[in-house]
């Protein structure tokens, strides 16, 4: 009797585990899968990523985990969240080194579909909408691009979803002015106006938005001067309105016997900034007597006359350019087929033009920049801004990870056909990133060698990392320098024209350099670190400071001690003084 009931538990047993298996590969595999996934792009390995993803997505799971791998391997949304690389004469940026593209426009397209159609109305919905119809823009087919937003609005609108029908009608507005459709961007303002009085809203950021994009509108037209007027009388509106609601939230405060809201600014607003931006811009170009907008178009192509299609572009005014591309960047596009772009509606002042760039479309390659980063636009209505991208220079020595124990170190690379010479520039790797800076330039063979004393004396800039006191949060092996014979170090050359402009470099645009054929990095294994040297990278830097001092009073001819002393001086001073 025992052994029977035994055999009926085992019995159950048996078909509970298998009746938890559809759960398995429904909720649990795809985790396993998308850990997985992660590890594979960590290492560099795209395409067996891609084939992953897509076999996942074939696979039984379920809604909310197929529409969390779209989220997370699909959808970009703004041009300002969709490279993998930022590139500007000011600023390289690497926005989300840990998720490269992974799939092009094209291959994402039937996915992007599926959530604007079926989805949940979110964010990411949202921004779907808005990368399909930026990808149809570009193809030429601006009906279908509105098509697609008209479509998520109206999913938005069904269920009150207000702050992304807004996102979208704006998105709407900008795709028409790229095309110069003035009375499509008319009338979309007026479907968006229609919107918020059926709403009855008083949001702030929407009566903001209306008179915003009615003056892009008139900035695209050319209509300068009625675009200043109205943004003066819309500013003085718009303010008013502001302290109004300011002032009836306290009262309503006050009668609640709560503590009344903190007195927020208008300018403070996203939107209201934006507006404030434009009227500085356009008084700039009033005190230059220059009224007169312009458009800037190119071609961004390789050295051997391919187009660079989808590429991200830019244009940035004086006070923006050291920052990371945003969101509201007032003029973007992308390229076309033929690597073409044009912009419309730029105000007079100067700018800088910046690239957003996937690693496929850059891989290989170096933007040429001209020595003057700078377009001064001035009474021209019409400005050309050509680009070209020319082959990454090869490197030959030192290369992956070769370790120096001699009295020099020689580098050398390929000879770069115009270049009237080079510069070279070492750097300092750490886990968190790195610091770099020039050890030589007019250099006018594709060969130098340099003593390490000459190396050891050189400065570094110098790293932070997490929170706390400069002190606390200093990367140590920075003040060390190339003095650190447990530091890891790359290098790159630059070659320039008879200009002064750049033809091109040996470093692309990848983050991870491990990941390179011939990886820049190596070792300086010719000095034995002292004890303060040891003291100094286990973060004891008091402590070190006092060895350094008292080993040069010992022995006045220890030069590494006396170049320390005198590193670390500087540091303490400069940390005192902030």
């Amino acid at each position: 009797m025992k052994k029977k009931i035994n055999i009926i538990h085992f019995i159950y047993i048996l078909v509970f585990l298998f009746g938890l298996l559809p759960v398995a590969s429904i909720y649990l595999q795809p985790r396993i899968e998308m850990a997985s996934i992660d590890k594979q792009l960590e290492a560099g390995n795209e395409p067996t990523a891609k084939d992953q993803i897509k076999s996942l997505l074939q696979q039984n799971i379920s809604d909310k985990k197929k529409w969390e791998i779209i989220q997370k391997y699909m959808i970009d949304g703004d041009l300002a969240h969709r490279f993998d690389v930022y590139i500007g004469p000011s600023i390289t940026t690497w926005p989300n080194p840990d998720n490269p593209n992974v799939f092009t426009a094209e291959e994402a397209i039937p996915y992007l579909e599926e959530y604007i159609e079926d989805g949940p109305i979110d964010g990411y919905m949202q921004s779907a909408a808005k990368q399909l119809a930026i990808y149809y823009q570009q193809q030429g087919n601006s009906e279908k691009a509105d098509q697609i937003l008209v479509k998520a609005s109206v999913r938005a609108i069904s269920f009150s979803e207000d702050y992304y029908v807004t996102e979208i009608f704006i998105k709407r507005v900008q795709l028409a002015l790229e095309t110069n459709n003035f009375s499509k961007a008319e009338s979309i303002i007026e479907e968006l106006k229609e919107q918020a009085k059926q709403n009855n809203t008083t949001n702030a950021d929407l009566q903001t938005i209306i008179p915003l994009l009615e003056i892009e509108k008139l900035l695209h037209e050319g209509k300068f001067i009625q675009a200043h007027e109205k943004l003066n009388q819309d500013v003085v509106t718009l303010k008013k309105q502001w302290n109004e609601e300011n002032e009836k939230y306290r009262e309503m405060a006050e009668q609640a016997g709560q503590q009344p809201p903190e007195d927020l600014q208008f300018e403070n607003g996203v939107f209201a900034s934006e507006l404030l931006s434009i009227k500085h811009q356009l008084e700039q170009a009033i005190k230059l007597r220059n009224t007169n907008l312009a458009s800037i178009e190119g071609r961004i192509t390789k050295s051997n006359g391919m187009p660079m299609s989808g590429v991200g572009v830019f244009l940035r005014d004086e006070a923006s350019v050291n920052m990371s591309v945003g969101r509201d960047e007032r003029h973007q596009t992308l390229t076309d087929e033929n690597g073409f772009y044009q912009m419309t509606g730029v105000i007079p002042g100067k700018y800088q033009i910046h690239l957003g760039l996937t690693q496929a479309q850059v891989d290989g390659w170096a933007w040429a920049m001209p020595k003057d980063q700078w377009i001064d636009i001035t009474g021209d209505r019409k400005i050309t801004y050509n680009i070209k991208f020319n082959p990454l220079i090869e490197i030959h020595e030192p290369v992956n990870y070769k370790e120096i124990r001699s009295k020099e170190v020689h580098f050398k690379w390929e000879k770069v056909s115009d270049a009237d010479y080079y510069d070279l520039n070492l750097c300092l790797e750490f886990d968190n990133g790195s610091t770099c800076s020039s050890v030589e330039t007019n250099i006018k063979q594709n060969e130098f060698t340099i003593p390490f004393e000459e190396l050891y004396d050189k400065k570094t800039g110098i790293m932070f990392s997490g929170d706390g006191s400069q002190i606390e949060t200093v990367e140590p092996g920075s003040l060390l320098g190339f003095a650190n014979s447990n530091g890891e170090f790359s290098w790159y050359v630059r070659a320039y024209d008879k200009d002064d402009s750049v033809i091109t470099q040996s470093n692309g645009y990848t983050l991870n350099k491990r990941l390179l054929d011939k990886a820049p990095i190596f070792y300086l294994k010719e000095r034995e670190l002292t004890k303060a040297d040891q003291l100094l990278l286990e973060h004891k830097i008091p402590e070190a400071f006092e060895l350094y001092k008292q080993t040069v009073k010992e022995n006045p001819n220890d030069t590494h001690s006396q170049r320390m002393v005198t590193r670390l001086s500087e540091f303490v001073k400069d940390i005192e003084g902030k």
